[in-house]
């Protein structure tokens, strides 16, 4: 189970709210596969791993797909307060290529 410290330090991460936003607006599904390969390997290696271990998301790695994971509604009220202060982010899509992007 993880604190209320832990998911902040993972909300830190603006690639990470990015991918969590798309979910949270998705069906619960998003497949990820970034074009930049820089983003792809920081994705695939860093956030995707983190996001997985605080059980935030299920990542399906040969499929590139990413569905919410157990814990998923405990970060819901976090997020919804960080874009109520202005944290949220314009621009693509978040489960396709800007997922992959910081």
């Amino acid at each position: 189970m993880s604190t209320l410290d832990d998911y902040l330090q993972l909300l830190a991460n603006e690639q990470r709210r990015r991918l969590l936003r798309t979910l949270l607006a998705s069906d619960g599904s998003v497949t990820v596969d970034p074009d930049d390969p820089a983003a792809q390997a920081r994705l695939y290696h860093v956030h995707l791993p983190k996001l997985e271990s605080a059980g935030l998301v299920d990542w399906n790695r040969r499929q590139r797909t990413v569905v919410t994971g157990p814990t998923f509604d405990d970060i819901v009220p976090l997020l919804e307060a960080i874009d109520a202060v202005g944290g949220a982010t314009t621009g693509t899509d978040a489960g396709e290529e800007s997922a992959g992007e910081e």
